[in-house]
C-alpha cells in the first residue's frame, strides 16, 4: 500500500496582532521556536523586511521549508509547512504557530504529496507521453 511522501499545509491565518507580525525579528524568533518544538532540522533562513513592515522568510529544513508573508495592515499572516518523513512534524509545527499567534480564523488545507510513490519508470512514462503536448516554445517560454 502505498503512503503519502510528505504532508504539506497551507494556512491563511486572520486577525493577528500586527506588531508582531510587522517585523523580522518576533516572526525569526516564532519559525525558530516552531522548528524546535516539532523536532525538524533547520539548514538556513532568509527574511525580508518590507517597508514600512511587513515580512516575507523561509526556512529551508532537512524535512523540507516552511515559508511565511506578513500582512500586518491586515493582521494577516500565510503559511507554508511542508515536510516529508514523519506527517506529525508538520502538524505539530502547525498546531504551535496557531498557538503562539491565537488567529481569530483560520483558513488552511492539509495535504498529503506523492501518496502514490514509488512509481516505477513504467508506471510514469506512459501517462506522460500520453498527455497533449502544450504548445510551448522552449526557447521563449510562450505558446507561438
Amino acid at each position: 500500500m502505498a503512503m503519502a511522501v510528505g504532508v504539506h499545509i497551507l494556512a491563511d491565518l486572520y486577525g493577528v496582532d500586527s506588531k508582531i507580525l510587522s517585523h523580522i525579528r518576533p516572526m525569526k524568533a516564532l519559525l525558530d521556536d516552531t522548528i524546535k518544538h516539532a523536532k525538524l532540522t533547520k539548514l538556513s533562513s532568509d527574511y525580508y523586511q518590507f517597508k514600512p513592515f511587513g515580512v516575507s522568510g523561509v526556512v529551508f529544513l532537512a524535512e523540507s521549508h516552511i515559508s511565511i508573508h506578513t500582512w500586518p495592515e491586515y493582521g494577516l499572516l500565510t503559511l507554508d509547512i511542508y515536510t516529508c518523513g514523519a506527517p506529525e512534524s508538520a502538524d505539530e509545527a502547525f498546531k504551535y504557530i496557531v498557538h503562539r499567534l491565537k488567529p481569530k480564523a483560520i483558513d488552511y488545507r492539509r495535504i498529503e504529496r506523492g501518496k502514490n510513490a514509488p512509481y516505477q519508470e513504467a508506471d510514469i512514462a506512459l501517462p506522460v507521453q500520453a498527455q497533449k503536448p502544450l504548445g510551448i516554445n522552449t526557447a521563449t517560454g510562450f505558446s507561438p
